[in-house]
């Protein structure tokens, strides 16, 4: 911050502010004993009379200066004080004028350019900035490209520049949410993304759609597709056997299943089975249950005389 201190117009104006003339009323009247108090009517430029005592006038407060910037008050005077980048006229000291950087500090190793306030240094084709002083020998690991009249190092697509801003690093792209919807893998300056078994890449190649395994037709009576897979199934009385990619039948009549409701016989079919009776018995209308034949009713058991009917049989008495 540059700064400069106003003297008061009157040179020879003391510390307190009180003129010499002032200064001898007072003595004479206080040696006379006609006044009491200080008699006080004028104050150097820089002060103000208040109750009879001379006061500093603040003139950054009250707007009487005429800094173009900033203002610092002093006693019975003020200064003018510039931002950075500039400095108080040669010929006006309340004025801040730009500082020329370029020309008084020469901070840049090529290019200087002068701006209002500040400086902006600059590379000439085939240097790249360094910092923000010097340049350096542009040599880019892929591509360069001029942008705003400046070569800088670009990058292709999967790469990003690194922070010596010439070498070009690979993005992880996996590392990126929502960049494939199942697996991910990370290549050089690319990504593949890949699906579960039961799924196949859809035309985005990010993510996975379901495979429609039923397409193939590879169950032996009838295909269920599920998510990621599939399943057979088999009619009623078949069950499925995983091994073989068939529909086996049920034997309902194996007793360890305890599939049949049978009370006395049971005939296994491919798909099925059926309940039968012992001789003398009939299959009752539930299909499960023998009923008693009673032979007497029928010609009476083709006995000569007494027909007895007895369960699954008769005798002649």
């Amino acid at each position: 911050v540059v700064s400069e201190t106003l003297t008061p117009n009157n040179p020879e104006s003391t510390t307190s502010g009180v003129d010499e003339e002032d200064e001898e009323e007072y003595d004479e009247a206080e040696e006379d004993g006609d006044k009491k108090e200080e008699s006080v009517k004028n104050c150097d430029p820089g002060f103000e009379l208040v109750e009879a005592h001379c006061i500093d006038v603040d003139e950054c407060e009250t707007g009487k200066n005429t800094c173009s910037h900033s203002c610092e008050n002093t006693i019975g005077s003020y200064q003018c004080q510039c931002p950075e980048g500039f400095q108080l006229s040669a010929t006006n000291s309340t004025q801040c004028e730009d500082v020329d950087e370029c020309l008084l500090l020469k901070p840049c190793s090529h290019i200087c350019l002068n701006s209002i306030g500040g400086f902006e240094c600059q590379c000439p084709d085939g240097l790249l900035a360094e910092n923000a002083t010097h340049c350096t020998n542009l040599s880019c690991s892929h591509t360069s490209t001029k942008v705003n009249g400046k070569f800088q190092c670009t990058c292709p697509l999967g790469f990003v520049l690194g922070n010596d801003e010439r070498t070009c690093e690979d993005i992880d792209e996996c590392l990126i949410e929502n960049t494939c919807s199942h697996e991910c893998k990370n290549t050089i300056g690319s990504f593949t993304c890949s699906c579960p078994a039961g799924f196949i890449l859809a035309r985005d190649e990010k993510h996975c759609e379901d495979v429609d395994e039923c397409m193939e037709n590879n169950c032996p009576q009838t295909c269920e597709n599920t998510p990621g897979s599939f399943r057979c199934l088999c009619e009623e009385g078949f069950q499925y056997d995983i091994p073989s990619n068939e529909c086996v039948d049920i034997n309902e009549c194996d007793e360890k299943l305890n599939l049949s409701q049978c009370e006395q016989l049971c005939i296994n079919y491919d798909g099925g089975y059926e309940c039968a009776c012992k001789s003398g018995f009939l299959v009752g209308a539930d299909d499960s249950t023998c009923m008693d034949i009673n032979e007497c009713a029928i010609q009476n058991g083709n006995c000569s005389q007494l027909c007895q009917n007895l369960p699954g049989s008769f005798s002649c008495g």
